[in-house]
């Protein structure tokens, strides 16, 4: 099977399933919510909504998992790009 990326800031259900690879970028939600809802308070509670939502799914997903923070892959990318090639059963370089 070849990899598919699928990229969400929410989960829709039965999109993954258990035999699936589950790469979680997790960002700090102050800067993604904030940056999303351009400064505007009152989205504030259904964003941060979304991002408990996609926490509990990491937490409860039962199939091959890994969770890279987004600011950890920024400062030093080499080394997660290999971290998720390994994931991936791929070769890293």
């Amino acid at each position: 099977d070849e990899p598919i990326v699928i990229k969400r800031h929410e989960i829709i259900p039965d999109e993954i399933k258990e035999s699936d690879k589950v790469i979680f970028l997790l960002r700090d939600y102050h800067e993604c919510i904030w940056n999303s809802m351009n400064c505007k308070w009152e989205k504030f509670e259904p964003e941060f909504i979304k991002y408990l939502n996609l926490l509990k799914f990491f937490e409860e997903f039962k199939g091959k998992k890994i969770v890279i923070k987004y600011e950890d892959l920024i400062k030093n990318p080499k080394t997660w790009i290999s971290t998720i090639l390994i994931f991936l059963g791929l070769d890293p370089f």
